[in-house]
């Protein structure tokens, strides 16, 4: 075991010499004698210092970048995946295609892409059920879709993808005017997941259900989060910010 320990903690250094020496543009030569000469105290200095705010800083501009793509050149994403499928009929490419679609609205053409997905790699993937089910809601086809996700809950180590299914079986739980299922499936999905659509979606049903203080709590917690967290982040929930404000506001009329 403490050779085993031995050879983590060499590459964990090699990993960070590697990364002081051609990452950083100043102080590298201090952190590199730090990451050499102090093993285990120097490496978890630098992660946490150097490399980790590093990362999320380069996250965040990926993030916003991409944003200004989609504002300038709405349709790229479309195309891209178009062309890669076009050349490349592959089942991954068909999938990311019908994710695209599926963005822009377009629930029938996602539909038979993600129908062929499936018989191309002959097993019932819960990733592509989550999304087929989704194309078939956009479609008002509220009975199959919730099949499909039922279908999707019913298999083993799901993973993330429990919460994601639970949000998907809320929203068309919620269409077929089934408000309190819908409710339950929320509440589900945001005790697992991040991100503020779950939390404002349940928030929304208990409105509905005329459960207003239990509402505004989590809207009130929704927005305290909010408040404080990064900019990348607030960009990425810019829809459930304004869901959010639009719910507060509801709180107090709705019955």
């Amino acid at each position: 075991m403490q050779y085993v320990i031995t050879i983590i903690s060499l590459m964990v250094q090699a990993f960070f010499f590697w990364h002081a020496s051609t990452k950083m543009s100043c102080c590298a030569d201090r952190w590199v004698l730090y990451v050499l000469m102090i093993p285990v105290v120097g490496p978890a200095l630098y992660f946490f210092l150097v490399y980790l705010p590093m990362e999320l800083q380069a996250k965040q501009k990926i993030g916003l970048q991409q944003m200004a793509i989609n504002l300038i050149d709405p349709k790229r994403a479309l195309r891209e995946a178009s062309r890669a499928y076009e050349a490349t009929p592959t089942p991954d490419n068909a999938h990311r295609l019908a994710q695209v679609l599926l963005r822009n609205g377009d629930g029938a053409g996602a539909e038979g892409l993600l129908q062929g997905v499936l018989t191309q790699i002959g097993e019932r993937d819960p990733r592509v059920l989550i999304d087929l089910a989704d194309a078939q809601r956009l479609q008002g086809k509220l009975s199959p879709a919730l099949s499909l996700i039922d279908e999707a809950l019913a298999q083993a180590n799901l993973g993330s993808k429990q919460a994601e299914l639970m949000l998907a079986r809320g929203r068309v739980l919620e269409e077929m005017g089934r408000i309190s299922p819908a409710s339950e499936s929320y509440r589900a999905a945001a005790e697992r997941m991040g991100g503020e659509e779950a939390r404002c979606r349940l928030a929304g049903t208990l409105i509905k259900l005329g459960q207003n203080n239990e509402a505004e709590r989590i809207l009130a917690e929704v927005q305290k989060r909010l408040d404080v967290a990064p900019i990348h982040y607030r960009s990425q929930q810019a829809a459930w910010i304004k869901e959010c404000k639009a719910l507060r506001k509801n709180c107090g009329t709705a019955a």
